[in-house]
């Protein structure tokens, strides 16, 4: 724990113990503002969500279909004849 007795001294000390929690517990928030996401990369990250949203659309409608021939429906009548 640390005093001051003076408002000047205040502020150097929570300068100092402010850059000292940050180095020795990073954390999510702790971001240098030469490392956050530029203008650009945003654009493109929504751009890139927005053509995957659409390529997205397509595949949701194709139904897989079975490539088999005369089977009955799940409606239809099926009359079966045989002898054990």
């Amino acid at each position: 724990m640390k005093f001051w007795r003076s408002a000047e001294g205040l502020s150097g000390l929570v300068a100092l113990n402010l850059l000292s929690t940050i180095r020795m517990s990073p954390a999510v928030g702790w971001v240098r503002a030469n490392r956050a996401a530029s203008e650009d990369l945003l654009a493109e990250v929504n751009d890139l969500r927005k053509e995957n949203s659409q390529l997205k659309a397509p595949v949701g409608e194709l139904t897989a279909q079975p490539a088999m021939e005369d089977l009955a429906g799940l409606s239809d009548k099926v009359r079966l004849y045989g002898t054990y």
